[in-house]
């Protein structure tokens, strides 16, 4: 079968399952939600999943975790030394890093440099990563957390899924605007922590000021510009996380300026109470339900699948090996090996 039939037999397999999906439950859903839900569907099936994000989510920054990356690369590549050049690469805040990082993985692997060259930068590296997010994360945890929180629900019917998922939803978003009341300070408690790194950072750098608001930051031979006024550093992390970096905490501090005056907004307790606001309704019990004239959208035959069913998932070699680091050498995770 060629590409364009296995196109064409994947659109056709789609298009009989989004009609079922139409007929069955267009009592209880809008016709718009399952035409977006009919085009995701296909656009992924044809186009893949990148294509996807930029056709149906256009202007939306979108990457990948490094650590899924790095468990594919080095299928091909392994090494501590390549491990290790990978991830300075992908935390590299700057262009001119980034290049030098990738020479050097090229001198030591010119099959690891094109792997690492044939995947689009701005999906991995901090060195292409959008301003407006204002997030430099470089792994998918805030997922993991999520899908840790809903393994339970996961198991049950699509409704008992959803409406456990709700419940967990409506009950934490109570719980932030209790406890974010109680908060006295204007800056989040995670925001100072990360503030106070950058302060302790910036005492190995030397401002020099070029005028009000511009400094010359200097390190031995590396050297960046800081704007205060546009909030602005060279190396890019000040304008990537909304977070002062250590160049521009230093020409702070050499300005006698609050260095909290330069943290976004968006890290305040106004900006995380004005997120929790919106309230998730209560909803009634499925027997206060409105009544349709359509059948009732029932369960597939239940088959009870050969051997011990798998609660948890097989856990990487990435994993284990951070399992086996911090046991130490000689040990499982069990027992000491004799």
């Amino acid at each position: 079968m060629s590409d364009q039939q296995k196109h064409v037999h994947g659109f056709c397999t789609i298009f009989i399952n989004c009609c079922e999906l139409v007929s069955n439950v267009a009592a209880a859903v809008s016709v718009n939600v399952l035409l977006v839900m009919w085009r995701a569907a296909l656009y992924v099936n044809v186009l893949g999943l990148v294509p996807t994000f930029d056709e149906l989510l256009p202007g939306v920054d979108h990457r990948f975790c490094v650590r899924h990356l790095y468990a594919n690369f080095k299928k091909k590549f392994p090494g501590l030394n390549l491990k290790k050049r990978m991830w300075r690469a992908a935390k590299c805040t700057y262009l001119a890093a980034w290049e030098k990082e990738l020479m050097e993985i090229r001198a030591i692997s010119e099959g690891a440099y094109r792997h690492l060259i044939g995947i689009r930068p701005k999906y991995w590296t901090k060195s292409r990563f959008e301003f407006y997010p204002k997030c430099d994360a470089l792994v998918n945890n805030m997922c993991e957390s999520f899908n840790s929180a809903i393994v339970e629900s996961r198991e049950k019917p699509i409704l008992t899924m959803l409406e456990d998922i709700r419940v967990y939803l409506m009950k934490r978003w109570a719980e932030n605007r209790v406890l974010i009341e109680k908060y006295k300070d204007d800056i989040l408690p995670r925001i100072k922590l990360k503030l106070q790194k950058e302060i302790d950072a910036s005492r190995w750098w030397f401002p020099v000021a070029a005028g009000i608001s511009k400094f010359e930051v200097i390190r031995g031979r590396d050297k960046f510009v800081v704007d205060l006024l546009k909030k602005e550093c060279t190396c890019r992390k000040f304008q990537m996380t909304g977070l002062p970096c250590p160049h521009a905490a230093s020409a702070i501090n050499c300005a006698k300026d609050d260095i909290r005056k330069y943290v976004a907004s968006c890290y305040t307790k106004a900006a995380y109470v004005a997120c929790y606001t919106p309230m998730i309704n209560p909803c009634n019990g499925h027997t206060m339900w409105e009544r349709t004239t359509h059948p009732d959208v029932m369960p597939p035959p239940h088959r009870v699948p050969i051997g011990r069913p798998k609660k948890k998932r097989a856990r990487g070699r990435v994993k284990n090996h951070r399992a086996q680091a911090h046991l130490g050498w000689g040990y499982n995770k069990n027992a000491l090996v004799v």
